[in-house]
């Protein structure tokens, strides 16, 4: 742990290995504005319901000894900190907008597995006063990578969070909120909702029920992977219901441009790194080819390619397909995605 050798009490509900006090002492130390706002009230209410029990949590993101495919996730994100740089930042400039941030403005990625977020948003802005990302969530084991890595971090339950109310700026939902139980879906709007300051900003991004994007997950997830898809996506309409019913105003939809994108030396190159990336971030049961033979990744693309293609697709495309091109000092390899945000506000 960055900071602290101090990992206690393999049993506590926490994080294993890492008690809530020791965690507490340890945030203290390192990021002592957000330790102040972690309230051990709302930690005890998370327990009472069964955040922390054993058993817990998404399978898919735990580690591959008890049937996840976290390790394959936290790895090929730490490798590729900007492939999806792209999408990010868009998401960032709206949870921003309109706002005097900076600094000591606080920024909470309620789903940010191991930080990518965070991590992404640090690079593409550094020496700029910028908020500071907090990465939460419920994993334990991405929790814990997020803490060897020195983020300011929290394990926590997107519908039970642990900060008191109104002391965030911001809140992104990004990558992941189709795996929140459509039952907690406006439990954890609502629990945003208390956590913003009045006039803060909600983003919330997934894909929408029968675009390419979101056919990748249902098809390719439940046919190569062990842990398959059984997460429902959004509707347009029941993507702003969700945070009308929430409480939030100035509720607006958008269709954002969320790529994967990598660059090399080489046309082969520059595409085997994206195909490496969406087999290793999914740990796709497909045959990962040799990273310096296009060829030998024929049989990857032609399971994943056609969920790059789009016909007659929403304004904000910038490529209709997977496809690779010269730029300045090499060569780009363009994945397209959609994804569907809505953004609201905290009432004054």
């Amino acid at each position: 742990m960055a900071g602290s050798d101090n990992l206690s009490d393999p049993s506590s509900p926490f994080i294993p290995g890492l008690d809530f006090e020791t965690y507490l002492e340890w945030m203290r130390a390192v990021h002592p504005g957000v330790a102040a706002r972690v309230s051990r009230q709302k930690y005890e209410i998370a327990r009472a319901h069964g955040v922390y029990a054993d058993g817990v949590g998404d399978i898919a993101f735990e580690d591959h000894a008890v049937g996840g495919r976290g390790e394959a996730y936290r790895t090929t994100q730490l490798a590729n900190p900007l492939i999806r740089s792209r999408g990010i930042e868009t998401l960032y400039q709206m949870a921003i907008a309109g706002q005097s941030v900076g600094a000591d403005a606080l920024l909470l990625d309620a789903l940010g597995g191991n930080g990518t977020v965070a991590r992404a948003i640090s690079a593409l802005h550094a020496g700029s006063d910028t908020p500071l990302v907090i990465t939460a969530d419920i994993s334990a084991a991405m929790i814990k990578s997020a803490i060897t890595l020195g983020l300011p971090t929290i394990r926590q339950s997107a519908a039970y969070p642990l900060f008191v109310d109104e002391s965030m700026d911001a809140v992104i939902f990004a990558y992941g909120t189709h795996h929140i139980p459509v039952f907690q879906r406006e439990l954890a709007m609502v629990a945003a909702r208390h956590a913003l300051k009045p006039g803060g900003r909600i983003v919330v991004q997934d894909f929408e029920i029968g675009t390419p994007t979101a056919s990748w997950y249902h098809e390719v997830l439940d046919s190569y992977t062990e842990t398959t898809h059984p997460y429902i996506h959004f509707t347009r309409d029941g993507m702003v219901n969700l945070l009308d019913r929430a409480g939030f105003v100035d509720i607006e939809l958008h269709d954002v441009y969320d790529p994967c994108i990598a660059r090399a030396d080489s046309p082969g190159a520059a595409k085997i790194r994206v195909l490496s990336y969406l087999v290793d971030l999914f740990a796709l049961k497909l045959p990962r080819g040799n990273d310096l033979d296009l060829a030998s990744w024929a049989d990857a693309e032609e399971v994943v390619a056609p969920y790059a293609r789009f016909v007659d697709g929403p304004a904000c495309l910038e490529a209709e397909e997977f496809g690779v091109g010269p730029v300045e000092g090499g060569y780009q390899a363009e994945y397209p995605r959609v994804a569907l945000v809505a953004t609201g506000v905290r009432p004054l």
